[in-house]
């Protein structure tokens, strides 16, 4: 038996994370303000099936309806077991034509054969014929006194809203990974296995906010390292995560511009079996990390010295370049995503591209090194003093020229930097604030002539 089915929860108190929806079902068991329908949306793996059968228990125990269920009676165990005959259920994928809501329907009318209740559970709702749900409607809105419907499903959206407005509806929500480490936690030490509590971190990461598939990889690299113990270089191993010293190493080469060691890790990662659709991925987290806490946000996926490790590598990055560098990746990843038939070779080579334009990008001044610049310039005009940036010799600041009148002809003007006045008497009448009026000054401060070409630009 997988780890998954051994450690399903049994009562509303083994449930992890979903306080709201069990809070909110305990209180109608115990005031017994029980609905006929209920709407159960969210991620798959994040207990909805679970909380059905709990709720059905609940509402069938010898003790019920409960909150506090006791399984150990006739009716638990047989919905533990899923041999319940008064617990149907139903796959709507395979099972969502009119004809079999039309059989539902005939069966709800008779009463449970020994339970108090008679429960349908519709996993996968939204799988159902637009026909299938209006056949399904009058006996939701009105069933029998006995039957209650539970319906799960993992696409809201897709429910009519005549389904849903006659159901309660809870939303289920993903697991962040201290929730599902903690799970996973409890598990090794029922099983009795050794654990680091490192190792925990990644897989529940992976399992992105699915706690049954965090379970899962749990199984799969419990198996690879032969159950003994649980470490971190079994994890990685098992699940094809790399150390983080290389994306240390791959964003350190993204910083400096360093293309040839960044194609020469693609083609070392690729020559050892990487996925690099994975790759890419975790690089995609690594870089979000590195935003974060370089915005002094904690990340709770990371560990401490991991956290400490990227604090070190945001320290070092500009803000903007680093957002640049994310989104570039991200819309990469976004047409990994739409490559589904690719070949590994096709992603690599996509890839390279990819790092080839971006690396030539972040080449290119930022908007806060442009606008860093229009303020030196902007001092440069105001203050007489020469521009930094330019290679020019200004002229000295203490034997400031005195600047030529620019009336019909602009051309005629001295375009060179140290004809600029000096003295901020020379800017009077005129307003610094004024768009044009500065960025021609800013042009000929650049040392760039004066032209009937650029003297458009300004609206001259």
């Amino acid at each position: 038996m997988s780890l998954a089915t051994r450690y399903r929860p049994q009562n509303f108190e083994d449930l992890v994370g979903q306080l709201a929806a069990a809070q909110s079902l305990k209180n109608a068991l115990d005031f017994k303000k029980i609905g006929h329908a209920y709407l159960f949306h969210g991620a798959r793996g994040v207990g909805k099936t679970t909380m059905a059968r709990i709720l059905a228990k609940a509402l069938n125990c010898v003790n019920g309806p409960t909150s506090t269920i006791c399984n150990i009676c006739e009716h638990c165990v047989e919905i533990s077991e899923g041999r319940s005959t008064d617990v149907i259920e139903i796959d709507a994928a395979s099972n969502r034509g009119i004809d079999n809501i039309r059989e539902l329907r005939a069966q709800a009318v008779f009463a449970p054969m020994k339970s108090r209740y008679k429960v349908y559970i519709i996993d996968e709702v939204h799988m159902l014929t637009v026909e299938s749900f209006n056949a399904l409607l009058k006996t939701l809105e009105e069933p029998p006194h006995h039957v209650v419907f539970i319906l799960a499903t993992t696409e809201l959206h897709k429910i009519p809203e005549t389904i849903a407005s006659r159901c309660q509806v809870f939303t289920f929500k993903k697991f962040n990974a201290r929730e599902i480490a903690g799970r996973l936690a409890h598990i090794l030490e029922k099983e009795q296995i050794a654990f680091e509590k490192d190792a925990l971190l990644p897989i529940a990461e992976r399992g992105e906010g699915s706690l049954r598939d965090a379970i899962s990889l749990l199984d799969q690299t419990l198996a690879f390292s032969g159950q003994d113990s649980l470490t971190i270089q079994a994890v990685r191993a098992s699940l094809d995560i790399l150390p983080i010293e290389v994306y240390n190493q791959f964003v350190a080469g993204l910083r400096t511009g360093d293309l040839h060691a960044l194609l020469n890790a693609i083609h070392e990662l690729t020559q050892g079996g990487a996925n690099l659709r994975v790759f890419l991925k975790d690089l995609l987290a690594y870089l979000r990390a590195l935003v974060l806490v370089g915005e002094k946000v904690e990340v709770h996926s990371l560990s401490k010295e991991d956290a400490a490790q990227i604090a070190e590598r945001a320290a070092e990055w500009d803000r903007h370049a680093l957002i640049r560098v994310f989104q570039q990746l991200f819309k990469l990843n976004q047409d990994f995503s739409q490559m589904l038939s690719a070949k590994s070779s096709e992603l690599k080579m996509a890839l390279e591209i990819a790092l080839v334009d971006l690396v030539q990008k972040l080449k290119e001044p930022s908007v806060s090194q442009l606008v860093q610049k229009i303020e030196r310039l902007k001092n440069a005009i105001e203050t007489g003093k020469g521009f930094e940036d330019t290679v020019a010799v200004a002229a000295p600041a203490a034997q400031p020229v005195a600047a030529k009148p620019v009336a019909a002809n602009p051309v005629a003007a001295n375009p060179v930097a140290a004809a600029v006045p000096a003295a901020p008497a020379a800017a009077s009448g005129e307003d610094h604030h004024d768009t044009g009026a500065f960025l021609q000054k800013a042009f000929l401060a650049e040392e760039v002539p004066v032209n009937p070409e650029t003297q458009k630009m300004f609206g001259g």
